[in-house]
């Protein structure tokens, strides 16, 4: 009988480390050269007024990322703005994507401006109480239209789920206010707000790992998905790691993701129903590690954007 407690004890130790392992937020800390393409316009289909949908495609900008973070915190401070983090800092909830997480987070909610990320939002960052997709009018009946971009885009259905931010739903200004300051993009999107649906999910890549190429077996195709591949995980890929003597954590995260959702346009004619004209774009999102954060100063956000 105490053998017995003995190995009881010893298998709910074994299962609470485990599981320990599997709930502890990944350290995700870093300065992350981030990338948005816009690969997916449109607007109404057969609408009267014709959709505003202009400028170069496919679109992209990118910035450099800040992330913070207090190891075994979930909680992930980050920053766009490469002069003064201090004076921008947003932060947000890491979480594994489980379905009941996905469920929670990616139904609508009411947003303005940074509210998402308990920001107080600008004056002009418009309220938007409703979810918003491409239609297509069919006589007087207006459908839905699924943007690809996100029907294709799987997060995994099996344990190790992946730890992301979750449908962060939030807009910003385009333009000479928003992230494309003197970039080409701002010539067709003055005065518009682009309303963001926003993925992002933290993989290790084996490309990242400092024993690639020679140790390219050791990663998988993640449950769920189609190309969504990472570093191998549980006993086998610390196995196969081990071989050329790094363990996982010597392999940097990369955010892989998506977003995106109508862009209002101001400077045109309002439709008949007084809401902003707009058209619809959907962007893929890629965040490449560059380096760490420099916490040698009191603001480690700041002096390392």
């Amino acid at each position: 009988m105490l053998q017995w407690n003995r190995l009881r004890s010893a298998l709910f130790l074994v299962a609470l480390l485990v599981d320990q392992c599997q709930t502890q937020p990944p350290f995700v800390q870093g300065v992350y050269s981030m990338k948005y393409e816009y690969m997916e316009m449109q607007g109404d289909v057969n609408d009267i007024v014709p959709p505003p949908c202009l400028g170069p495609f496919p679109y992209t900008y990118s910035y450099e990322l800040s992330i913070t973070q207090v190891q075994g915190s979930s909680t992930i401070y980050f920053c766009y703005d490469r002069n003064d983090c201090t004076a921008r800092t947003l932060s947000t909830v890491i979480q594994m994507g489980s379905v009941d997480v996905l469920k929670q987070k990616c139904t609508f909610q009411p947003y303005q401006g940074l509210s998402a990320f308990g920001q107080t939002p600008l004056a002009s960052a418009p309220s938007v109480q409703q979810e918003m997709k491409p239609q297509m009018v069919i006589g007087n009946v207006r459908q839905d239209i699924e943007p690809h971009t996100f029907s294709s885009f799987h997060v995994g259905t099996k344990d190790p789920l992946i730890w992301g931010m979750y449908c962060k739903q939030y807009n910003w200004p385009d333009g000479p206010d928003g992230r494309n300051y003197n970039s080409r993009g701002s010539l067709y999107y003055h005065n518009t707000w682009r309303n963001e649906n926003e993925t992002w999910l933290f993989i290790r890549e084996i490309k990242n790992c400092p024993c690639y190429p020679a140790c390219a077996a050791c990663e998988e195709l993640v449950d769920g998905t189609v190309w969504l591949r990472r570093v191998q995980t549980g006993a086998d890929g610390k196995k196969c790691l081990a071989a050329y003597g790094i363990t996982e954590e010597a392999c940097p995260f990369t955010i892989i993701g998506v977003g995106g959702g109508p862009v209002f346009f101001y400077d045109k004619r309002p439709l008949e129903d007084g809401s902003p004209q707009r058209c619809y774009m959907y962007s893929q999102i890629r965040g490449d590690y560059l380096r760490a954060v420099d916490t040698s100063s009191s603001s480690s956000s700041s002096s390392s954007s």
